[in-house]
């Protein structure tokens, strides 16, 4: 079994793949702000009895009076981020699913 983490997961392509992955087996780590995406999309989750869920319902704010109050990953170069995901070879593909990273989210195993 392997963790993954899907950005926008609430939305209707996030809400999906988060499905077709549960359905697989694997661990599934969300991150949504629900900003043009719908709770509702995350209904098949009653299809899951033993599995246990969180959904954080505060709206996030990143700063305020110049203090994070959110942790969030900041991506130094995300040009060359991107670059490096794009031109990796074929054995990595796979290994990072979020294109804004291009290294594997070994954080969250």
């Amino acid at each position: 079994m392997n963790r993954f983490l899907v950005t926008g997961g609430a939305g209707f392509i996030g809400s999906h793949l988060f499905e077709t992955l549960l359905k697989k087996g694997h661990q599934v780590v969300i991150l949504d702000n629900f900003c043009n995406s719908s709770k509702e999309n995350l209904s098949f989750l009653a299809n899951y009895p033993d599995q246990s869920f969180t959904l954080n319902d505060k709206t996030p704010v990143i700063y305020e009076n110049e203090n994070q109050t959110r942790d969030f990953i900041y991506i130094e170069n995300i040009i060359q981020a991107n670059l490096n995901s794009c031109f990796a070879n074929k054995s990595a593909y796979g290994l990072s699913f979020n294109i804004g990273s291009g290294t594997p989210l070994a954080s969250i195993r």
